[in-house]
Order: structure tokens, then sequence, then C-alpha cells
């Protein structure tokens, strides 16, 4: 392989975990936000999180997780099904 070749394959690599970086950050932001919303009291009485809030935490990462596995499950099989077309 050249070197160009090698430059260019490099950059492809890097284009490529930049993009893989910024989708699981966007991923983690929203999860986060959406789980605060939905967990989190504004109301704070305490500096720690009660038991309430850290097992309606725990449920909303783990169904977060769930669906975007499904979602990209779903989404691997469409493209693997266009391609196949």
């Amino acid at each position: 392989m050249s070197m160009f070749g090698q430059q260019q394959s490099q950059s492809m690599s890097m284009f490529i975990a930049e993009q893989e970086m910024e989708l699981v950050t966007g991923l983690f932001n929203n999860m986060v936000d959406t789980c605060y919303k939905k967990c989190i009291s504004t109301a704070y009485h305490d500096g720690e999180m009660n038991k309430g809030e850290s097992v309606c935490t725990d449920r909303c990462v783990s169904k977060f997780f769930a669906v975007s596995t499904m979602v990209n499950d779903k989404f691997a099989a469409s493209q693997q099904q266009m391609q196949q077309q």
C-alpha cells in the first residue's frame, strides 16, 4: 500500500472513530437529560440521591440502553437487508 493510501486509510479510520464518539456522547447526553428530568426532583432536600431517585435512575438507564440496543439492531438488520438486495 502506498503512503497516500495509508494516510487516506488512517484519515477514514479517524473520521469513523470521531463519528462513533459523537454518537456515543449524544446517546449518553440524551440519557442523562431524560433520566434526570424524569427521576430527580428539583426540590433538593438532600445532597445525595434518595432511594426512590436511585431506583428510578437505574430503571431509566436500563430501559434507555435496552431501547437503544433494539433500535441499533433493527437499523443494522435493515442496512444488511438493503445491501443484500
